[in-house]
């Protein structure tokens, strides 16, 4: 991980630009984390945000350049791409927190998908998969919040996953990995 200077938030995820791919080509920043990209190529490179967000974009970097964006809104899988080469794609996943990944039954868990309130024009999606089932379904769709508790009370492995979406519109970024949490 590299730094940001004082005053500016957390670390920032770092992601190198090498000929023809980005490396890693999966990053994991943490929420409220901003992402570092640096040009260890020998040609130009950028990084576009490819979810019809309009997130980011780097801007042309020369090597060595580096340019820090974010952080990114909240919990999802963030697509980017270069502009100057189509095969050069890559993801930053921002992952769900919470307050704890193992309760008892009808205690309280505080599930986290963003920082911060969601800036104008974004909203969040939330869902949830009870144990014993395969399909996540809506928990809270079209908030503001960045966070919200809930007490399960079904015993069993439940798994909460976010997604930014534009509000009105319909770019979003993809769901986040799930994040379990054991209810015994």
């Amino acid at each position: 991980m590299g730094s940001v200077p004082a005053g500016a938030g957390s670390p920032a995820g770092d992601i190198s630009m090498v000929d023809n791919r980005f490396a890693p080509v999966d990053a994991v920043v943490a929420q409220g984390q901003s992402v570092a990209f640096t040009n260890f190529g020998r040609v130009l490179h950028d990084a576009r945000d490819g979810t019809g967000l309009d997130l980011f974009t780097t801007g042309y970097l020369e090597p060595p350049e580096t340019a820090t964006v974010g952080p990114l809104p909240g919990a999802g899988v963030y697509r980017y791409y270069c502009t100057f080469h189509p095969e050069m794609v890559g993801r930053v996943r921002v992952p769900v927190r919470a307050s704890h990944t193992r309760v008892p039954a009808g205690s309280p868990v505080t599930v986290r998908w963003a920082a911060s309130r969601a800036s104008s024009g974004l909203v969040f999606d939330v869902q949830r998969r009870r144990p014993g089932t395969d399909r996540f379904v809506d928990w809270r769709t079209g908030v503001t919040a960045g966070s919200a508790r809930f007490w399960p009370s079904v015993r069993g492995l439940w798994a909460i996953r976010a997604r930014v979406r534009q509000q009105p519109g319909d770019a979003s970024s993809d769901w986040s990995p799930p994040r379990a949490i054991r209810v015994t």
